[in-house]
């Protein structure tokens, strides 16, 4: 069987720090390798792609650093589940460290799932939720403030999930924050009151494409194929979870990848069977 290179949606390459933030994903896929003419002009093209991405990455560690000197500004990136938010972060974890005498990350989580149906939640089950929901916010609420304890003074806050806190633990985070003369930079699925945007990570079906367009060049055509129709037979927009999208295409090629290689051992086993 022939050599084929990884599965590009595998975790390894599409979470967090191992992919890079794509800020015009139109352009990068427009500008494949196999799209040009030349090595030349592929390296041309590339630089400049490079380029384009650290301009973009420099003007919002500028936006970010620019007000230091004032009282604490907050930042924003907002959009919903899957559309880059963390990943965004992790592309400028790098360049903001070199900024502020402390870095600090907090990583918020969703409370536990329910998997009652709604025709049998009873009351007692209600008020059994609604106090784990508000215990979890609380401990959320007193895992923030220790953390911020440690980047104080004049440092920086990264709140991945900040929707995950009460308005109340917010305005207390922005408090604190002013007292000690932070910075604040929060990722959140909505906006909040105090936060000034940064940028909205919300995609729409181009930009989806687009992206993953860029991720299966190294693929066989007859696999990007099978991506492209996969993606047609879809209803994408803005309310597309992208890691959950990559999810699924990669449980797409693996199992066309198993198909093609038990086919190819039945015409092995056919080739070799003596004829009677």
């Amino acid at each position: 069987m022939d050599f084929q290179p990884s599965n590009p949606f595998c975790t390894r390459i599409v979470r967090p720090g191992a992919i890079e933030y794509r800020f015009d994903p139109q352009r990068d896929a427009g500008h494949r390798p196999d799209r040009l003419d030349g090595p030349d002009q592929s390296n041309e093209l590339d630089q400049s792609n490079e380029l384009d991405q650290s301009n973009e990455l420099d003007e919002l560690v500028r936006r970010i650093c620019g007000d230091s000197g004032h009282l604490a500004p907050f930042h924003l990136i907002a959009g919903p589940h899957g559309s880059g938010k963390s990943t965004l972060v992790r592309s400028l974890v790098p360049p903001l460290a070199k900024h502020f005498p402390k870095l600090i990350e907090v990583h918020l989580h969703q409370p536990p799932s329910q998997s009652l149906a709604p025709d049998r939640v009873s009351l007692g089950h209600w008020l059994a939720n609604a106090i784990e929901r508000r215990l979890h916010h609380w401990k959320m609420a007193r895992w923030v403030a220790a953390k911020q304890r440690q980047a104080r003074p004049e440092g920086l806050l990264i709140i991945d999930g900040l929707e995950q806190l009460s308005w109340w633990s917010v305005m207390h985070v922005r408090r604190r924050a002013k007292r000690w003369r932070q910075t604040v930079l929060a990722t959140s699925h909505r906006l909040h009151r105090g936060f000034a945007m940064l940028r909205n990570t919300t995609l729409d079906s181009e930009k989806i494409a687009a992206l993953t367009e860029w991720l299966i060049v190294s693929l066989a055509e007859s696999e990007q194929t099978l991506v492209r129709q996969e993606l047609q037979r879809r209803s994408l927009g803005p309310q597309t979870n992208l890691r959950d999208l990559w999810f699924d295409l990669y449980d797409l090629i693996e199992t066309s990848r198993r198909q093609q290689y038990a086919r190819s051992l039945d015409r092995r086993d056919r080739s070799i069977t003596p004829n009677p």
